[in-house]
Order: C-alpha cells, then sequence, then structure tokens
C-alpha cells in the first residue's frame, strides 16, 4: 500500500514478478486463464487484507473509502497488464485473425517487441478498412451562387447559348488536426501507435501536425515528411523522451500553435496528465479549449486512476470536449473513426 501511495512502480513491479513465479505464470496457455493467474498473483501478495479493509471501512461508512477502492483497482490493474503480457510471450494465436484480436484489445505498452511487425500490420489494416469507409469523390455542385463568367466564357462555341451552367463553390478552410504526444517513459508506447496510425491515414485525413514532449515541447511535423513513419517515431522519441512537464509544455505549445488554431481545429492530445506535482497551467489549455473546434484528450490510464497521485486528468478533463480512456487498438480505432466523422 506504501508503494501505491508513492506511485513506486520500480517496488510494485518486483512484488509483482515474484508472485508471478510463485504461481508458475510461466504456464499460462490461454485466453481463458488471464483471469486465474490474476486472482492468483492478488492472492500471492496479500491483497485480501486490502479487501478486508475495504469492507471495514463500508461498514464504517469511512470518507477513506473511495481512496482505498482507487488504489487497490490501480494494483489490479497493474497485475492485470503483467499478466497479459506474460500471456503473449507464452502462448501464441492458433490463427492470424486470432493473434489480431488479442493484439488489438491489448494494452499497447503491453506487447512485446517480437509482436510490434503484426501491430503495425494490424494498424494498416484497420487504416484501410477507415480509409475505405471515410473516402469520397468530390461532387459537382448543381446549385448555389451562379459562376457567370465561367457559363458565359463555356458558352461562346455554342453562339453564346448557355447549355451548361457553372455554379461558384464557397471556399471553406480546410480543417487541421493537431496531434500532442506525450513520449514519456510511461506513455511512450501509446503515443507511437497513435502517430502510426493517423500518418497511415494521411491520405484522407486534414492535414495533421505533430508534436511531442516530455518536459518540453517542439513539432515534429517534419520528421514524418523526411522519414519513414516508423523511423520518425524512433527519431521523435529519442529527441524529446524524458520526465514529464504538462505545464511547461503547455506553454511551448501556445508559443508554436496557438495561433493557428480556430474554429477548424482538432487538438488530439494524448498522455497520461501526470505532471510530478508540477503547476498544469490550466489557464492555457482553457485558451486552445475556446479556440479549437474539438479538444480530445486519450489518457492511457484506466479512469479508476484519473486523479490520483501527480494525475492531474481531472482538471485537464474540465477544458476538454471530450475524453476518452484509450490503451489498445480497438478503442483507437473507435476514436478514429469518430474523428474521421466529424473532420469531413
Amino acid at each position: 500500500m506504501q508503494n501505491l501511495l508513492n506511485n513506486n512502480r520500480n517496488e510494485l513491479t518486483l512484488a509483482i514478478n515474484a508472485a508471478a513465479q510463485r504461481v508458475d505464470l510461466q504456464k499460462i496457455q490461454m485466453f481463458t486463464q488471464k483471469g486465474q493467474f490474476t486472482r492468483r498473483i492478488l492472492d500471492a501478495m496479500g491483497e485480501e487484507q486490502v479487501r478486508n479493509a475495504v469492507i471495514e471501512l463500508e461498514k464504517a461508512e469511512s470518507p477513506a473509502l473511495p481512496v482505498l477502492q482507487r488504489y487497490r483497482d490501480i494494483l489490479r490493474q497493474q497485475v492485470r497488464d503483467y499478466v497479459e503480457r506474460e500471456y503473449l510471450l507464452h502462448a501464441e494465436g492458433k490463427t492470424q485473425q486470432f493473434m489480431d484480436d488479442i493484439l488489438s484489445k491489448t494494452r499497447l505498452n503491453n506487447i512485446e517487441h517480437i509482436y510490434l511487425h503484426k501491430v503495425h500490420e494490424l494498424i494498416r489494416k484497420m487504416a484501410k478498412k477507415l480509409a475505405s469507409r471515410h473516402s469520397h469523390k468530390r461532387r459537382r455542385l448543381k446549385r448555389g451562387q451562379l459562376n457567370m463568367a465561367k457559363t458565359l466564357r463555356k458558352g461562346i462555341p455554342n453562339d453564346g447559348v448557355m447549355f451548361n451552367t457553372f455554379w461558384r463553390q464557397v471556399k471553406k478552410e480546410k480543417p487541421q488536426i493537431l496531434a500532442v504526444c506525450d513520449v514519456s517513459g510511461s506513455v511512450a508506447a501509446y503515443s507511437k501507435f497513435l502517430l502510426l496510425f493517423l500518418y497511415s491515414l494521411q491520405d484522407i485525413l486534414p492535414k495533421v501536425r505533430s508534436f511531442a514532449f516530455s518536459s518540453h515541447l517542439g513539432e515534429v511535423s517534419t520528421y514524418f515528411d523526411d522519414y519513414p513513419v516508423e523511423k520518425a517515431i524512433e527519431l521523435v522519441n529519442w529527441k524529446y523522451g524524458g520526465s514529464t512537464d504538462y505545464g511547461n509544455s503547455l506553454m511551448d505549445f501556445s508559443k508554436l500553435a496557438l495561433d493557428d488554431i480556430n474554429s477548424n481545429t482538432t487538438v488530439i492530445i494524448l498522455g497520461d496528465a501526470r505532471n510530478n506535482n508540477g503547476d498544469p497551467k490550466l489557464d492555457i489549455l482553457q485558451r486552445i479549449f475556446q479556440r479549437a473546434r474539438q479538444v480530445i484528450w486519450l489518457n492511457p490510464e484506466s479512469r479508476r486512476a484519473w486523479g490520483s497521485g501527480d494525475s492531474e486528468m481531472l482538471r485537464y478533463q474540465s477544458a476538454c470536449h471530450f475524453s476518452a480512456e484509450c490503451n489498445n487498438l480497438k478503442q483507437l480505432e473507435r476514436i478514429v473513426d469518430q474523428l474521421l466523422k466529424s473532420t469531413r
């Protein structure tokens, strides 16, 4: 419990690893065994004491109950993640479709390196499906304001008879997407796959500008112009990875892009909102919220963990049009699908 309160991830990982060895987690073979091994590991770690404490606090109607329940849920999620990673290592899917289904529902930071090429293929499949669904041909307008100059000009070969009429098309300002990605250690895997997804759809998406940050933020759009997507992401993580400072990064983003945000702009922020107890600079996000068409925040952490420890998510959430837990490809596909609908 002390490690949970202090967010001491290293000690928790060591404890989970030791418990996993005691229950022979390496023998896991089937998808249906994940819940069984998760419970065995929690029991081996003494989670029963936490469950008993929850019961006592419920009986006493203690105000400390929600806090304890939150940390209990965080512990359970960490154990589930650990079991999921081990399952991918020790249990192979019987068919490609079965494996795709498993990978699409697995938390992205739990996917081992040996499966990354399969995930990239799966993202391209999903992107191709979305591209087919949302691509559309431009239609010639048949109503609106008459384009008299073009109509008369096209009628000259017919002695001025206007067999064909042409209409003025109101030129709309093109929508743009600003993708702002936390590439610090705990979130880098999620940002990588979001960027891979967005740039796999560059033929049908509006213009995408990309920004990466940990303690400082910079625009990285040119990386994707100059290199293949996978190489660009690798360079971005190398340059901007580190400890997280959301407040400082929002200030950098404001200097670089705030003047470019308007009613045709969608801002997507991907991050866990853990700010190491620094100033979150909520006022900057509120200014972005006021100017943008929509601000979307994708958080890879469970909703139960939002606001725990150094998480500023509940405060940031107030300056977003939409916020969602997003930690696997199925969730990411669903959100990108909605994004494409809103920017058509």
